[in-house]
């Protein structure tokens, strides 16, 4: 459960970078044992089939697919200023999206979470587990 569901961090005062679970997955997980005494085999809940949508549009967008592909290396990861705070009809359907606001929107979805601060006191993001790397493969 740990590698497929734990890794999720909400705030930037979270010194001890303290993790935690998604809970619809985890309550996927244990219902699924419950049931069957045994792991699903499939990882992923149906719930989350829409994340996978919202990824592919966001891939779409004019710096969508490198800000997918940089969030899947590890060695250099995403960094902005602030996290948008607004997500309007206009925003959403302009065709020019800066990277902060499709961060934001990766961030706010859950397809990724915070990772602390660098040097200059940006916000550094990372992809949370395994089950959300898989859906950016």
């Amino acid at each position: 459960m740990r590698l497929f569901y734990d890794g999720y961090c909400f705030t930037i005062d979270n010194p001890k970078q303290e993790l935690v679970y998604n809970p619809t997955l985890v309550l996927y997980f244990l219902k699924h044992y419950q049931r069957h005494c045994r792991p699903p085999r499939k990882m992923l809940d149906d719930n989350l089939a829409m994340d996978h949508s919202k990824l592919t549009y966001i891939s779409r967008r004019a710096n969508g697919e490198r800000l997918i592909q940089r969030a899947l290396q590890e060695e250099k990861p995403i960094t902005i200023q602030r996290l948008a705070s607004r997500f309007g009809v206009a925003d959403i359907l302009a065709t020019e999206q800066k990277t902060s606001f499709l961060t934001s929107r990766l961030y706010y979805c859950g397809s990724l979470t915070l990772n602390g601060n660098d040097q200059s006191g940006q916000l550094i993001f990372r992809i949370p587990n395994l089950l959300v790397r898989r859906l950016y493969v």
